[in-house]
């Protein structure tokens, strides 16, 4: 298996971890859950914030992290999705027909795997993430409003990407383990800003959902070199990735 061959995705609830639930409460527009995408191979990790945990918001995800890796240069078509069989990944009776992330992946041309039913532990690796950003992270941290959630994700998320080193993985960081299947990878396609994917979701919906139901939005193809409006930033704070590490 090389790097991305396999990414695991699954969703968090952070309402019960007892550091988080006060300040949700709290603090407006606060998200409930986290949405991870973790790759098997090197282990790097993509997440998003949301305030539900329904199929429009896992397919938005999907799509934006597909888009993601397609513009860094990856064959999608050697990649293969795994999710449980959540509602927010699949519908359960087959008469519905696609879900809207089925929807994503046949339009991306990405393979689908479904752990078997009640068996969390076919998705170890994602599952491992969760424990330890919660450990790490939201069980620790104090939070001033969700914009300032959303930099210390970001902030933690680069150190797991790019400075963590693995034990199990021969003490190397999932950016090494990646340029040992791709040398000559972009940088920044484990750089990875988080968003209130609920903020996006328009911005895919035409590939999952019939214009008719959404009358008053705009749905139209986002293409992610557009990073000013995908991460909120103008085009040179993309270097403060690489200050970043430089610090570091």
């Amino acid at each position: 298996m090389k790097a991305f061959e396999k990414i695991q995705i699954d969703v968090k609830d952070l309402m019960d971890i007892a550091n988080y639930y006060p300040q949700a409460w709290k603090i407006k527009g606060m998200p409930r859950y986290e949405i991870t995408a973790r790759c098997v191979k090197t282990g790097a990790t993509w997440i998003c914030l949301s305030k539900t945990k329904d199929a429009s918001k896992t397919s938005a995800f999907v799509a934006m992290l597909l888009q993601h890796l397609k513009d860094h240069g990856f064959d999608l078509t050697k990649i293969t999705l795994q999710m449980d069989n959540g509602t927010e990944f699949h519908n359960l009776k087959l008469d519905h027909g696609k879900s809207m992330v089925e929807k994503v992946m046949e339009y991306y041309k990405v393979q689908d795997s479904r752990i078997p039913p009640a068996a969390p532990t076919f998705n170890s690796d994602v599952e491992t993430f969760h424990r330890l950003v919660e450990d790490e992270f939201y069980s620790i941290e104090r939070f001033k409003d969700k914009e300032d959630l959303r930099r210390q994700a970001y902030t933690y998320t680069l150190d797991f990407n790019y400075l963590r080193n693995n034990m199990n993985k021969d003490n190397k960081t999932p950016y090494e383990l990646l340029l040992e299947d791709y040398p000559d990878a972009n940088m920044d396609v484990l750089n990875y800003p988080i968003v209130d994917i609920g903020n996006y979701f328009h911005l895919y919906s035409n590939l999952f959902v019939e214009d008719k139901y959404y009358p008053d939005q705009k749905t139209q193809f986002f293409d992610l070199n557009e990073s000013a409006l995908f991460h909120g930033w103008v085009g040179s704070d993309v270097s403060r990735l690489h200050n970043f590490l430089e610090d570091l």
